[in-house]
């Protein structure tokens, strides 16, 4: 505001109190000198929150470090961020220290903030926590692991591709190089274009109608396609176990025909009682739906004596002994082995993450999950 005052010749200390938003009162103070007897007008700014201090100061740590921001003046409100952008605008309240971990690179920007001031300058700073030697060997090998994983991918697409420029209507090679696109290289507009032409060339290949229907069914959201492609399937051939446990799954998560879900996935049972697949399905149903839990892990049980190493079982009857049987030691030893088997399983990694967050509160291995999960 504006405030006309008539200030007599010197030296003169002039106070204003004015009004906060929280209608509190604000004192504000100024000091001006005056040659002349004159009538003066000075305008009343409010004070500035004082430039915040980070503790310790950024650098280089060899472990883990918590960083304080502080201010000296009381109450102030302080936001910050750690992704570059404005903290005035995006920034979160400052609940605490922030944690840095190993192997972690963190840019802090803060602004003090405070009724009838203005807000602080941005404060900035950069902490550095170096990798443990563990850390440092664990990126290796996962770097290693994904190198390796690309390699066998590449190789395969290009024999996928020679068979095709050999027999370009081949409905089993194009049904198998669409689950390739689907699987691996999650390119899904790919895979169905190779479903398609795999009916186009035979309308009744039973493999590329169930695996179209799941990509229909999972990826698209496109439920009633998805069932008539399993129906014609199941018309073809009734024995066609992983289109019955596909429909089964179709059944349980989209239809929630419970009841229909069960008979699907007993009578691919009656079929081959050792199919993991099914088993693995079964189990879930019977854990997460009917909460019927021991017949759950007896049905995990036959899966992992006929495939040990199933990393969907692993991870499944991880979450029983969990949830479920409080058995913490027997749920990680699961989730250990199933990563194992399938380093890269998405599932697993967010389902250790959580385990490891939750229950062993170990916040640095479980955000090197979720990132190897991304």
């Amino acid at each position: 505001c504006t405030i006309g005052l008539q200030v007599p010749l010197g030296e003169h200390h002039i106070y204003v109190v004015g009004l906060d938003a929280k209608g509190q009162p604000v004192l504000h103070e100024g000091k001006w000198a005056i040659a002349a007897s004159s009538r003066c007008k000075f305008r009343v700014t409010p004070p500035m929150v004082p430039p915040l201090t980070f503790d310790p100061l950024p650098g280089l740590f060899p472990s883990a470090v918590q960083v304080y921001i502080g201010c000296a003046t009381p109450n102030v409100t302080i936001r910050y961020t750690s992704d570059g952008t404005d903290p005035a605008v995006h920034g979160q309240p400052l609940q605490g220290p922030i944690m840095v971990f190993p192997g972690h690179n963190v840019s802090v920007l803060a602004r003090g903030f405070l009724p009838g001031f203005v807000p602080s300058p941005v404060a900035a700073a950069t902490y550095k926590v170096m990798a443990s030697p563990e850390q440092e060997f664990q990126r290796t090998e996962f770097r290693k692991l994904q190198e390796e994983l690309e390699s066998k991918h590449n190789k395969a697409e290009e024999l996928y591709k020679d068979l095709l420029r050999t027999s370009p209507g081949d409905a089993g090679t194009l049904c198998n190089y669409g689950c390739f696109l689907e699987d691996i290289r999650r390119d899904f507009d790919g895979a169905e274009s190779m479903f398609k032409q795999a009916l186009e060339s035979n309308p009744r290949h039973v493999g590329a109608l169930c695996n179209y229907g799941t990509l229909l069914q999972e990826v698209r959201g496109e439920y009633n396609r998805a069932e008539e492609l399993y129906k014609k399937a199941l018309e073809i051939d009734p024995k066609h176990i992983t289109t019955i446990y596909n429909y089964g799954g179709l059944l349980k998560n989209a239809r929630h025909d419970w009841d229909g879900a069960e008979v699907m996935y007993k009578r691919a049972l009656e079929l081959d009682p050792k199919d993991v697949g099914t088993l693995c399905n079964y189990g879930t149903l019977l854990h997460d739906v009917r909460k019927r839990y021991d017949e759950a892990e007896a049905v995990y049980k036959q899966a992992l004596e006929v495939d040990p190493k199933d990393s969907a079982t692993l991870c499944n009857y991880g979450l029983l002994l969990k949830n479920v049987r409080k058995d913490h030691d027997g749920a990680e030893f699961m989730y250990q082995t199933a990563l194992e088997v399938e380093p890269l399983d998405a599932t697993t990694l967010c389902n250790y993450g959580l385990f490891l967050q939750n229950v062993r509160h170990d916040f640095t291995r479980a955000e090197q999950l979720y990132k190897r999960a991304l």
